[in-house]
């Protein structure tokens, strides 16, 4: 753990540099066409791998958390490449299950947790409003909490059945009547009366203008 604490401090204190160098830098730092800045190497600061995949998720939520308190200051602009850059490892690790209990796949969950930190430098660079950016970091830190609930509770392991099985499973069910069974019917009343229909009385129409109007003399 104190190793671990460690890499996290001298991770952090590269990421702020290499921010510090690219503000310096401006608009100098730019690819070949002079398009757009040269990201920092964030994912090439992450922790090394092994740490498991629910103490990543915690130190992306600590992370994320730190952005959140501190409003998006100049200072916790870090701990966006910093949570970008964990969510880069996060596939490494290998899950306790592949299935949560809820019949989503582990794997599924962690993609949308990288494209929304995707989303979010991306934002932080094109310098969307801070506002925006602060509700995707909550959404994101939303996302991660309920992953690690997920993972925690029991449950977890097994695929769902497939849907060609819950449909088998459908048809051969007694009570559809599509396969197991008769299906049940509502009794009707089939007696039928011999006496002709009465002839509807023909519909009198005043004479002298719309019905209400008194008739002119």
């Amino acid at each position: 753990m104190i190793r671990m604490g460690v890499l996290r401090t001298i991770q952090l204190l590269s990421l702020s540099l290499i921010v510090a160098a690219c503000d310096r830098a401006g608009a100098d730092v730019t690819t070949a066409d002079g398009d757009a800045q040269l990201p920092p190497p964030a994912a090439a600061m992450s922790a090394e791998g092994g740490l498991g995949l629910d103490s990543r998720l915690e130190q992306l939520e600590a992370d994320l958390g730190r952005v959140i308190d501190a409003g998006l200051d100049d200072e916790s602009q870090v701990y966006i490449l910093a949570a970008e850059a964990t969510t880069d490892r996060l596939l490494e690790e290998q899950p306790t299950a592949d299935w949560l209990g809820i019949g989503y796949l582990v794997e599924a969950r962690l993609r949308q947790i990288q494209a929304l930190a995707d989303r979010i430098v991306a934002e932080h660079r094109r310098e969307v409003a801070k506002e925006l950016i602060l509700e995707d970091i909550a959404a994101l830190r939303a996302s991660v909490r309920d992953l690690r609930a997920q993972l925690a509770a029991q449950g977890n392991g097994g695929a769902p059945p497939s849907l060609d099985s819950l449909l088998a499973g459908y048809a051969n069910d007694p009570g559809t009547g599509l396969g197991g069974g008769p299906a049940t019917t509502t009794s009707t009343d089939s007696t039928t009366s011999t006496e002709p229909a009465e002839p509807a009385e023909p519909t009198v129409v005043p004479e002298g203008g719309p019905l209400g109007e008194p008739i002119r003399p």
